[in-house]
């Protein structure tokens, strides 16, 4: 089941979109779960209760709190749903990328345009199915969900596994660690670091700007290869 949430304060667009994604779902032979909130209040008061949630279609300019401080909020908590944003007004293309969205919609929304971006959003998420991780730390076995996992880093014999909000060591080298992972996900941007695309939010020209806001260093060696990956990670299916 793919689970969509519409956040939209304006009951007559958001049933539009509803049925527009209803449609788009029968098309591709998809069961949705599709729940409407006419509020950033209303679905972060739900948002516990919606950990899975799969696509979340964001209108910006709301009442109280806006759709980029209640994405903001979403990302410090989950990661891997795929945000679309809608508005009226297209100035918001930094703060999209802060947040890592995937696309906006202008608002009124046009059903063409809303299935592409909904094409968009499935492969993305095709692309990170979850895989787990499984590791030794302290004695233990330990398992994480690969979307969870920030960065990587070497350190003498060991690695610094580092998601949002733990950090692990266990006894393993890099080249171990890469065999392991999802290639589609990770990308190796030093001899000591592999970074995951979907916490990237801005690459430098010797550093990559992480979610939690680690900079992790891109040798001169790698640089191309990540910016190749990042770019195609957040531009799939675009045309």
């Amino acid at each position: 089941m793919l689970k969509i949430a519409v956040i939209e304060d304006n009951e007559v667009q958001s049933r539009l979109i509803k049925d527009y994604a209803k449609e788009w779902a029968n098309k591709n032979n998809l069961l949705p779960e599709i729940k409407l909130f006419s509020s950033g209040e209303q679905f972060w008061f739900e948002f516990e209760e919606l950990s899975d949630i799969d696509i979340i279609l964001l209108d910006i300019q709301m009442s109280r709190i806006s759709g980029i401080e209640l994405a903001k909020k979403i990302r410090k908590t989950k990661s891997d749903a795929v945000i679309i944003f809608i508005t009226g007004i297209p100035d918001y293309m930094q703060e999209g990328y802060d947040v890592e969205a995937l696309h906006y919609l202008l608002k009124p929304v046009k059903k063409e345009k809303l299935f592409d971006c909904l094409d968009r959003a499935l492969k993305k998420q095709d692309k990170v199915k979850e895989e787990n991780f499984v590791f030794s730390c302290e004695g233990c076995l330990t398992t994480l969900k690969q979307s969870e996992i920030v960065f990587i880093e070497s350190i003498s014999h060991n690695l610094k596994i580092k998601t949002l909000k733990s950090e692990y060591i266990t006894r393993m080298n890099l080249s171990e660690a890469e065999e392991k992972l999802n290639s589609k996900l990770f990308v190796k941007t030093h001899r000591a670091f592999i970074a995951n695309l979907m916490h990237i939010r801005q690459l430098q020209k010797d550093k990559a700007v992480l979610a939690d806001n680690t900079l992790i260093p891109i040798s001169r060696r790698e640089y191309k290869n990540v910016n190749t990956l990042f770019i195609g990670f957040f531009t799939q299916g675009e045309t």
